[in-house]
């Protein structure tokens, strides 16, 4: 037995405390710290117990042991008397999660994406100028409006935007930078330091017991920082984009037009940590990003009889914009998730075509044509996914799979995570 004097005033009557704290499987738990009112008193010897004198009245005790936590109580000590008093952890020992902050207060990675999908007409206008003799003004200046209708039966257009870009993310509640190697993927790449399945993993892994732990907090709600966690990101690279179109009843239309330019984009996910004890989560996040500025020449320019092509040129101009709603399951190496996605493409056609017909007509005279479309491409994916950490590595692997309905999609990644340990 340890038994010690909690002094107090001079004139105070004190009384005798035996406590014996236990763990929750009952047996005597050693090295427990004992404080009496915000002062530390001692702690267990190997029978579990402890003894010391307090002055008399109520005061509040609280236990707290490294692989068991902290518990708090109250004790009512009588004047020249002796209290009993066992206490049992209540919950089981564990080490606190040896974990990689994978999504990183500051967050840098690499992202690579494949997009590809199938445009659809919404409105345009073609304008048609005739110049003769150099003239400088047109002696014929036509303006016709795209039929959407028209144009979608007789033409399909694909759009396929490949980039590669650097990303940063932060977040509001974590700490050290990542890094993300992500591999080709038919969908819009979610930033490396955000992805939904990582911010699962990274909210599992912030469990109740690291909480308290770390914060003190006691029964009841987590602190609402841990139970919610919000990642900003941006990136900026460099993409592809070529736009495909071919002829739906005549084979012979086939043309491209493929250019690169500067690609950037801004994302914002969401992870809720549903319950204390238990791993489901929440999810949500949203994207946006554009290639602005993009003039590409037709790979084969378009030739009429009796006609010079001078200028088969166009300027593109992509957006694409994603949301999405996700649930999850976090273990302490994999989380499991599921959902739905939306996506929005959005394509600005700017075509200018110069044409001499100058040894036709025996006389010059320039045709110049400029078309202005607007394309999109709009549908809901459901996916489903994991994310596995390897042993107690930074690395992280992630596999998930999409489909819309029509089509299906697999996309795996790896993730290596330079966050500080926790």
């Amino acid at each position: 037995m340890m038994t010690l004097l909690v002094a107090g005033a001079a004139w105070a009557v004190a009384g005798r405390v035996s406590l014996a704290v236990e763990a929750p499987d009952g047996s005597a738990l050693q090295g427990a710290t004992i404080s009496l009112d915000g002062v530390e008193i001692g702690t267990t010897d190997s029978s579990g117990q402890l003894e010391f004198e307090a002055e008399e009245g109520d005061h509040r005790m609280v236990i707290e042991h490294p692989d068991h936590g902290r518990t708090e109580t109250t004790i009512a000590v009588p004047a020249g008397g002796t209290v009993t008093e066992t206490v049992r952890m209540r919950r089981p020992a564990q080490q606190p999660p040896s974990r990689t902050d994978a999504g990183g207060r500051t967050g840098f990675g690499v992202q690579v994406s494949s997009d590809s999908s199938e445009l659809e007409v919404q409105s345009g206008t073609i304008t048609e100028k005739v110049f003769v003799d150099d003239d400088s003004e047109p002696v014929i200046d036509e303006t016709t409006r795209v039929d959407p209708a028209q144009e979608n039966a007789a033409l399909a257009k694909t759009l396929e935007v490949t980039s590669v870009a650097v990303e940063v993310a932060w977040s509001f509640f974590g700490g050290g930078p990542s890094l993300s190697l992500r591999g080709p993927e038919s969908s819009f790449a979610a930033p490396g330091g955000s992805q939904p399945g990582l911010a699962f993993f990274d909210a599992q892994q912030r469990s109740l017991f690291e909480a308290r732990r770390r914060y003190g907090a006691e029964e009841g709600e987590l602190p609402p920082q841990r139970r919610f966690r919000p990642t900003l990101s941006a990136w900026v690279g460099e993409a592809e984009v070529e736009l495909e179109v071919d002829g739906r009843q005549d084979p012979t239309i086939h043309f491209v037009f493929e250019e690169e330019g500067l690609l950037w984009g801004v994302g914002l996910d969401l992870v809720w940590l549903l319950c204390d004890d238990c791993g489901w989560h929440l999810g949500a996040g949203a994207r946006y990003q554009t290639v602005e500025d993009l003039e590409a020449d037709r790979d084969t320019p378009r030739q009429i009889e009796g006609a010079t092509t001078l200028r088969d040129r166009a300027e593109l101009e992509y957006e694409a914009q994603q949301a999405q709603l996700l649930v999850g399951y976090g273990f302490r190496r994999v989380a499991l998730y599921a959902g739905a996605r939306w996506h929005r493409r959005e394509l600005t056609f700017r075509g200018e075509q110069v044409f001499d017909f100058s040894e036709r007509f025996g006389l010059p005279v320039r045709d110049e044509v400029t078309s202005i479309v607007e394309e999109d491409a709009e549908e809901i994916e459901g996916l489903v996914g994991a994310v596995v950490r390897f042993g107690d590595s930074r690395f992280y692997g992630r596999v998930e799979a999409a489909s819309d309905g029509d089509n299906e999609t697999v996309t795996a990644g790896m993730t290596v995570a330079l966050g500080r340990r926790r």
